[in-house]
């Protein structure tokens, strides 16, 4: 595929990922981690993952006490922002954006987060060179995962039926792409296997590729404080640090996802697409999710080991995140995760993996901060 607009891809990476505790941490949070057993942090999977379809180095948006870290791994490959404090998706994207404009006029950006794992590469790439033919033709666009399971763990993108026959959905399809006609938060189970029956909804994963131009003066009808910071943020920023006066600005920016900022109001007028997408995908936002990649091969009598300590197991399915030099044993344990870090033990039941969240504010509560 060739467009006449160049491609910079935008890889937000922030948080602490505190449901990943105590592997992932706030000084070293997941995505520097090797989380999915390639070798390589999940940030360095992304950022090769867009390499071949990149017109002009990456930008990379993470947080201030994250830089040094980040810029260590990914060297000349990327450019490298930093936020001074979290403000959720919107003003990351936002600030990447004007940037992307500002060098790059024309310019389509593409927002992948940083924590996800993707496979076959060759079906994402199609997929986003879809969402780019259909940002061409203006669409705010997204790629939409298509369900495996009526899973209320995701939010949920609603497509316009692919036979309507006006021209811009013609268009659409030429493209690769749908109408979106709304998005949907994470919903209860009823409601997720009632989507999935449908055949019309897919998984939101927080994926848009848009032009940056369109982006902004999206925000400049939604959003006009925002609009007009994002391209104040890229006249101060240098190295990928922000003056001052970007830094002052940045603090009066209020937090906002770019779900909620553009993705939903936009998709009520009719402007945001979808690129379904059948590659395999996997948010690895807990344990459980963890422990749903591969690596079976790897296994021995139903248990993984990331590391290299000696598990000894009976009857046992589970996943052991150590490499400690003492032995783990494990007898008639099912679907669980075993951390042991040197300062902290965890043992975790997979199916309430997302309670580990819980854990680390009691932690923090308890006076334990210094283990988060």
């Amino acid at each position: 595929m060739t467009s006449s607009s160049p491609f910079i891809p935008v890889i937000p990476a922030g948080g602490s990922g505190t449901r990943l505790w105590p592997l992932s941490r706030k000084n070293h949070p997941k995505f520097l981690l090797d989380l999915a057993g390639s070798g390589q942090s999940l940030l360095l999977d992304t950022l090769e993952r867009l390499a071949p379809l990149s017109s002009a180095t990456p930008m990379i948006v993470t947080g201030r006490a994250h830089r040094e870290a980040v810029a260590d791994q990914v060297g000349e490959r990327a450019q490298v922002l930093a936020e001074p404090s979290g403000k959720n998706s919107m003003p990351a994207i936002a600030w990447a954006a004007a940037l992307a404009e500002r060098e790059h006029p024309g310019a389509i950006i593409g927002s992948f987060a940083a924590d996800h794992v993707i496979a076959p590469r060759e079906d994402f790439w199609k997929s986003v060179y879809s969402a780019i033919a259909a940002a061409e033709l203006g669409y705010f666009t997204t790629i939409g995962i298509e369900p495996t399971s009526p899973s209320s763990a995701f939010g949920y993108i609603e497509a316009y039926p692919s036979e309507a026959a006006d021209e811009d959905s013609i268009a659409l399809r030429s493209a690769g792409a749908l109408s979106v006609a709304r998005f949907v938060e994470k919903p209860d189970a009823d409601t997720a296997a009632e989507f999935v029956r449908s055949g019309r909804f897919m998984w939101n994963a927080g994926m848009f590729v848009v032009k940056a131009r369109v982006l902004l003066e999206a925000l400049d009808d939604l959003h006009p404080g925002l609009g007009a910071a994002a391209r104040s943020l890229a006249e101060n920023t240098s190295e990928g640090e922000l003056s001052a006066s970007g830094e002052e600005l940045w603090a009066s920016i209020e937090p906002i996802a770019i779900d909620h900022a553009l993705a939903e109001p936009l998709a009520s007028r009719g402007a945001v697409a979808v690129v379904p997408a059948s590659f395999e995908w996997g948010d690895v936002g807990d344990f459980g999710a963890l422990s749903r990649i591969g690596h079976d091969e790897d296994s021995t009598n139903g248990v993984h080991v990331v590391g290299s300590a000696k598990v000894v197991s009976v009857e046992s399915r589970a996943r052991v995140y150590s490499s400690s030099a003492r032995p783990i044993a494990l007898v008639g344990l099912d679907g669980v995760s075993v951390v042991d870090t040197g300062d902290v033990l965890l043992v975790v039941d997979d199916a309430k993996a997302q309670e580990v969240g819980a854990l680390v504010k009691i932690l923090e509560d308890q006076g334990f901060g210094s283990l988060a």
